[in-house]
């Protein structure tokens, strides 16, 4: 097929004549005010109206924060400025700690976001009540009577107290930080973020020393708050749509998140305080190495600071203050709101763009018609030449004379054509060797299933054997030396690891003992070794209330980092799997694989020894 157009009506006036001479004067005009004046009172309005919805929400967000804050802290204040007005009308004695215990559990029926109450004198005797929910409190003693061991009682519903077995030695409550602070400050005061001696978290107490009529320290009634709590305050605050709010001291310490990341991290079961610069939070993390680079020390901030920083290629708006208003408690409030969260007003101010656009397209067509009417016959006849090249066989050459640019085009359209042909008979024979590679792929990907499918039932076969292997006659004989033996090889062959070990519970659960363990290196049976559950709490507790422990790498898993120092470092020991052995419905013991030097994966289905 072969046209020639333009050789008639008023084309031939154009004859030579640069197409973009007569539209650039036209057009140039249309689109540098359509496009400048948008672009400017887009981005104008967008940030404005970014940076005060910005700003409005950290501070009303830290205001409210402030606020929750200081009605949670007050609350020790009004407990222990009311145990200070029964002390002063003779209610109650500083001498005579036994008369408090009904009080105290009475204060924190009142007060519930109290923990713990305490009252302590200089005679080294302490009482401490914890609630634990509505109907069970826990007693924390320590006085003549008990040789000044701290002792643990369980008070029930009823009032009936039981001992437990918890007992810390020559317990002198004068040398705990909810002591000292008061002492110190001699006045109530709170006292630095602190550990529990009892369980694995951070508390944080208030004091109040009280004095004789002489002037003479009787004793310090206190309060005990679990840090975690004020994490939970800042928790059920909405910040946008993906802020955060977190909490440090001035020295850089994360005190509290509204993400459930903890303050602090275990090791070998302590708690160690965590810098919110450590955070496993991103953003927390980020906020806090910004704020260490724009204020080398944070005692120099007195007064609300808004910032903003780049944090992974986007905006980030801060506000830090510090809290204001309570003794001793220097901390400061953060708050982090990505500018992403404020795109809903930059969206309204689109709609204000869209009609102004709407303006300037009005004007642009206005013009457009005037340029049109030169150039619509050829536009039209190379549409209809376009819609030609779904069949190249149609389309040969065309030919187009009159402006200089359609010319142009006329031969940009042929090679264009000709090119098209090439890559569409490229395209075709590259989509038959993609079809080939697919199926090549696909044959290798269900050989790789086959392979990984007959994996899996051996694992499960091995799994049953070692269910019959736990019931073997010998057991039931009470041949267990030699079931254990048995047991215990043959785990070591079918899984391929180098140690196998059979533990069972003592009488009283207090301690792990190895019935057999063996090595299969050097093909060794070994018994005798034990553990203590006072040792390792974390991981009996483990071992209790999960059926299966499976273990990829021992040094990041928290359920056996007790074990890590003495047991597993020294020997190697890079992965694990515990399975608990049942009987009767109750764990009586576990049976431990243990990897050597190279870490494994267990892809293994257990349904668990028992």
């Amino acid at each position: 097929m072969n046209k020639n157009i333009g050789n008639n009506g008023v084309f031939p006036l154009f004859k030579g004549v640069p197409l973009r001479r007569i539209l650039v004067a036209l057009f140039v005009l249309q689109i540098f005010l359509a496009v400048g004046l948008t672009a400017y009172l887009s981005i104008r309005n967008g940030q404005k109206a970014v940076n005060e919805v910005a700003s409005e929400l950290r501070y009303e967000v830290a205001n409210r924060v402030e606020q929750n804050l200081q009605a949670y802290l007050s609350t020790p204040y009004q407990v222990l400025r009311g145990n200070q007005n029964i002390i002063d009308i003779g209610l109650l004695k500083m001498e005579n700690l036994a008369t408090w215990e009904s009080y105290l559990i009475k204060q924190l029926e009142i007060f519930p976001d109290a923990v713990v109450l305490t009252t302590s004198n200089e005679q080294q005797e302490h009482l401490g009540v914890e609630k634990l929910n509505d109907r069970q409190y826990l007693l924390r003693k320590a006085d003549k009577s008990t040789g000044y061991d701290l002792y643990t009682y369980k008070i029930d519903s009823l009032g009936q107290r039981t001992q437990l077995p918890e007992v810390i030695k020559n317990y002198d409550a004068r040398s705990r930080p909810s002591y000292q602070a008061a002492v110190t400050a001699k006045k109530f005061s709170f006292s630095q973020i602190f550990t529990s001696i009892t369980e694995p978290t951070l508390l944080i107490s208030a004091s109040q020393p009280i004095y004789n009529s002489q002037g003479e320290l009787l004793g310090v009634n206190s309060t005990l708050t679990h840090v975690s709590q004020i994490g939970n305050l800042l928790q059920n605050i909405k910040i946008g749509k993906s802020g955060q709010v977190f909490i440090i001291e001035r020295s850089g310490l994360l005190v509290a998140s509204s993400t459930t990341e903890e303050p602090f991290r275990l090791q070998n079961g302590k708690p160690i305080r965590l810098a919110a610069s450590q955070s496993g939070n991103a953003l927390t993390q980020a906020s806090a190495k910004y704020l260490e680079t724009k204020f080398s020390n944070f005692d120099q901030i007195q007064s609300l600071q808004q910032l903003d920083f780049s944090f992974d290629g986007k905006r980030q708006f801060l506000e830090i203050r510090p809290l204001q208003g309570e003794p001793n408690v220097n901390w400061l409030i953060v708050v982090a709101v990505p500018e992403a969260d404020f795109m809903g007003q930059i969206d309204r101010n689109t709609q204000t763009t869209i009609f102004l656009c709407l303006g300037a397209l009005g004007l642009a067509t206005l013009l457009g018609i005037i340029a049109a009417r030169w150039i619509t016959v050829p536009i039209l006849y190379f549409s209809t030449a376009t819609k030609d090249l779904a069949d190249f066989t149609k389309v040969e050459s065309v030919a187009v004379q009159g402006i200089k640019e359609v010319e142009v085009l006329g031969e940009s359209f042929n090679e264009m054509m000709q090119h098209l042909r090439k890559t569409f008979t490229a395209q075709i024979t590259k989509n038959e060797e993609l079809e080939l590679q697919v199926k090549q792929r696909t044959q290798e990907l269900q050989q790789e299933i086959q392979v990984h499918t007959n994996s899996e039932r051996k694992l499960e076969q091995h799994n049953r054997a070692l269910a019959e292997l736990a019931n073997h006659k010998a057991i039931s004989e009470g041949n267990l030396e030699t079931a254990f033996k048995v047991i215990t090889e043959k785990a070591a062959n079918a899984l391929e690891v180098e140690r196998v070990s059979v533990w069972l519970f003592n009488s009283d659960r207090t301690k792990l003992q190895c019935i057999n363990l063996y090595e299969r290196s050097n093909q060794k049976h070994s018994a005798g070794v034990e553990r203590n559950r006072a040792d390792y709490p974390i991981y009996f507790k483990s071992l209790t209330s999960a059926r299966i422990i499976a273990v990829n790498d021992t040094r990041t898993d928290l359920r056996i980092q007790e074990l890590w120092d003495e047991q597993l470092e020294p020997k190697n020991i890079v992965s694990l799997i515990n399975t608990s052995i049942w009987v009767g419905g109750e764990v009586v013991g576990t049976v431990l694989y243990e990897q050597i030097d190279i870490p494994r994966i267990w892809e293994l289905s257990w349904d668990g020894i028992g």
